[in-house]
């Protein structure tokens, strides 16, 4: 069987690994007409190549709402299996359209050197030229048990932090930023470029998650410049880890450092908080724990409106 009219495809409903190959079928056998993709974004690392040569068959497909970059390769490869259509006479002024998936994405200050966005800036200079429109949906797994958000990496120690370079990419960013429900705060180390303030505003956010809170010092990593009335509006919910990113156990448990301190400057400013959450929390420090989060003193979280309230001690360590 063959669809030698169909110009345009929707797949809705459940979509996992197991579609992928089924999805690729239907492209190649749709080649020669389709024009327009729209499918569930579904992290499929495994047969992603197999995807993209799919893509590469259609010669007048312009529009793919869905892919899900998981890897810098992907960028790349997407790019050549679109640009040797796009290039041809019949394609080459005409609209066209990608909607990515973000939730691999969504880490700044973007330094990093093996993640997806080290080809995205190439990427998105290149759609730009050749008349493509690049959006962005955020999309979490709700079955994944590790909250899957906006990362604001601050946990490595830096000589001095860098300032945003304006572009294409920090355009994504701010869309990014503008989608997420879960913002996660990995302190530790040297806190973002006071130039990112202008990029970082989560109108959507209903949660947010600090990581790394192991001393005073780590507290030096939360960006103070997430204080404003447009910043964090919606949060509800909070989370704060005394322990590393990715659940390394600190042997002894978490402190919670006495006075002001980056982390207070922000939490001071949610006005709608009523979930509070402190893991790995030692026995001894409760007391320094509340009056951080302002449940006795009304100073920093706003007591009326906390309704759940949960201290979680620290793992315990295996004795071998």
């Amino acid at each position: 069987w063959k669809f030698p009219k169909l110009t345009t495809l929707r797949v809705y409903g459940f979509f996992d690994y197991e579609s992928i190959p089924h999805l690729c079928e239907v492209i190649k056998r749709a080649a020669p007409t389709l024009t327009h993709l729209e499918y569930p974004p579904y992290r499929c690392s495994n047969d992603i190549d197999k995807l993209i040569s799919a893509f590469g068959r259609c010669r007048k497909l312009v529009s793919i709402s869905g892919f899900f970059p998981w890897a810098s390769a992907d960028f790349e490869s997407l790019r050549k299996a679109l640009e040797k259509n796009w290039n041809k006479p019949e394609n080459k002024d005409a609209s066209k359209k990608l909607v990515l998936e973000a939730r691999a994405l969504v880490d700044v200050p973007l330094t990093f050197s093996d993640g997806p966005s080290t080809k995205l800036s190439g990427f998105l200079e290149w759609a730009e030229t050749s008349k493509c429109e690049v959006t962005w949906t955020f999309t979490p797994d709700r079955d994944c048990e590790i909250d899957e958000g906006f990362t604001i990496d601050c946990e490595e120690a830096y000589v001095r932090a860098l300032p945003v370079v304006e572009g294409l990419l920090t355009r994504a960013v701010r869309q990014w930023a503008s989608m997420t429900e879960v913002v996660i705060i990995q302190c530790g180390g040297t806190a973002l470029h006071r130039s990112w303030a202008r990029q970082l505003q989560f109108p959507k956010a209903r949660k947010l998650t600090v990581t790394g809170v192991t001393s005073a010092e780590a507290l030096g990593g939360v960006p103070d410049f997430l204080t404003g009335d447009y910043d964090l509006p919606r949060v509800t919910e909070v989370q704060i880890e005394m322990r590393k990113p990715w659940g390394r156990p600190n042997a002894r448990g978490g402190r919670v450092p006495f006075g002001t301190n980056n982390l207070t400057r922000v939490l001071s400013t949610l006005p709608g908080v009523s979930s509070l959450s402190v893991y790995g929390c030692h026995h001894d420090s409760l007391t320094q724990a509340v009056a951080m989060c302002g449940v006795a003193s009304g100073g920093v979280v706003d007591h009326v409106h906390l309704r759940e309230i949960d201290f979680l001690p620290p793992f315990e360590l295996s004795q071998s």
